[in-house]
């Protein structure tokens, strides 16, 4: 019994003091939520935008993410916070538009746990994202150059 008091005393002052057992739990729930909406969904194909090709026939991202509604094809985002364990988690939305019927071509989720700074130099946290690599270029190319277009 003086095992078990010990042993969630112990794990209780690690919860509190900041030794990360909270930057666990909160990043278990970051991936739960990730699990359940992030990554990339494409509801429509298309061809890929001559005005948006660069030279090697890929996508110029800079200036898709640089267009403006009212332009043939533009970035939408979207963001949500929440805080869990005083932590805070990001939920970031891109979404891929086709200006001439406002068509929503496709999603790309990212949850994302900044860092923080915890006034000691040497012990600070690191940041969390999931999924780990950005939706954009993911999201470009399962729209644009996926084996179907239109559906």
């Amino acid at each position: 019994m003086r095992r078990l008091l010990l042993v969630g005393t112990i794990a209780c002052a690690g919860l509190l003091s900041g030794c990360g057992l909270d930057l666990i739990y909160v990043d278990w729930k970051l991936n739960k939520l990730c699990a359940q909406d992030g990554g990339v969904k494409v509801f429509i194909t298309d061809k890929p935008p001559e005005y948006l090709k660069r030279p090697d026939g890929n996508v110029d991202l800079a200036m898709l993410q640089g267009a403006k509604p009212g332009q043939p094809y533009y970035l939408q985002r979207n963001s949500t916070m929440s805080r869990v364990l005083g932590s805070e988690i990001d939920r970031l939305e891109l979404q891929l538009i086709r200006g001439r019927d406002h068509a929503v071509l496709g999603t790309g989720v990212v949850y994302v746990r900044p860092g923080e700074n915890t006034g000691v130099p040497i012990i600070s946290r690191l940041g969390y994202m999931c999924p780990a690599d950005g939706v954009l270029l993911q999201l470009v190319s399962e729209t644009f150059y996926s084996a179907s277009y239109g559906k």
